[in-house]
């Protein structure tokens, strides 16, 4: 048993760790989620005025360096982040939040929020991750494409290949592009650091330099933003027959799965957190699963 990853949580859920406002560019937090974590960014432009936004600023920089204890559940990243907000009398949020804090939950109060009659949510700008770039870039190849993708892949990456010897110029760029991607995908995050790259990334960028420049205008916004989608909750009541009848309660306080409807998660994607099973039989509540 990884005695360490017990700690780890154990520590997260009762207050064993301190977190902090640190100041970090843009471009290192965009590194770690977007090309390290394979995770997908959205960005939030807030309806406020300019003097609320300077006001707002201000407290940051107040608060900058502060430690607050943390906790998984409650007080987590995004309860502190709207708690900056709430600077503003116009924003209360985090006196609506339930036992635990969820970030998408939060950010669908903050996209029900209003603030002088209108959205405080004003835009959203969406950032792609590279799985979700290399997903897109593979679907949007033909099947000629994608067996000349395969096979270079399998095979190793040759300008010599047939296949790829006789396509058009457009088809090797798109080709290429998608390879690239697939070998960024798939390089471990230290391997990234250590510069010790495939060499068949390192041909499929060297053949891409050698073709002309293209403007790539993929469009990889998703039909909703997470705060248009449904709750991240799930509640399951229904009926329970062992021996005696009863009643069997099922909470998920994180969940989504592959046949989830919301577009706001990543497609076949899935994820359970805390899942938890009570059986209610002649009054009495017994706990018959909790899945951590």
């Amino acid at each position: 048993m990884c005695w360490h990853r017990v700690v780890y949580v154990t520590k997260a859920l009762i207050g064993g760790y301190d977190a902090a406002f640190r100041k970090i560019s843009f471009y290192n937090q965009e590194q770690t989620y977007n090309e390290n974590e394979n995770r997908d960014l959205w960005e939030y432009q807030l309806g406020l005025s300019q003097a609320n936004v300077d006001f707002v600023t201000d407290h940051a920089w107040e608060i900058l360096d502060k430690e607050y204890v943390y906790y998984f559940f409650k007080e987590n990243c995004a309860f502190r982040m709207v708690e900056l907000l709430e600077v503003l009398p116009e924003i209360r949020v985090t006196s609506s939040i339930d036992a635990y804090t969820i970030p998408q939950a939060v950010i669908q109060k903050l996209g029900r929020h209003t603030i002088n009659g209108k959205p405080l949510i004003k835009n959203t700008f969406y950032y792609p991750s590279r799985q979700t770039r290399l997903y897109s870039k593979y679907e949007a190849l033909d099947l000629s494409e994608k067996d000349i993708f395969k096979a270079m892949v399998t095979h190793g990456v040759e300008a010599a290949h047939p296949l790829y010897a006789k396509a058009e110029i457009e088809t090797k760029q798109k080709i290429l592009d998608t390879i690239i991607d697939y070998y960024s995908f798939i390089t471990d995050v230290k391997e990234k650091q250590t510069q010790q790259r495939s060499p068949n990334y390192l041909k499929a960028l060297a053949m891409r330099f050698d073709l002309p420049a293209v403007h790539d205008d993929a469009s990889f916004t998703p039909r909703h933003s997470p705060e248009k989608g449904r709750l991240p909750s799930w509640v399951q009541i229904s009926s329970y027959v062992d021996g005696l009848h009863g009643s069997l309660i099922r909470i998920r306080p994180a969940y989504y799965d592959q046949l989830d409807s919301s577009t706001a998660h990543v497609k076949n994607s899935a994820l359970s957190m805390f899942d938890t099973q009570l059986v209610v039989f002649d009054n009495k509540v017994k706990l018959k699963k909790i899945d951590i």
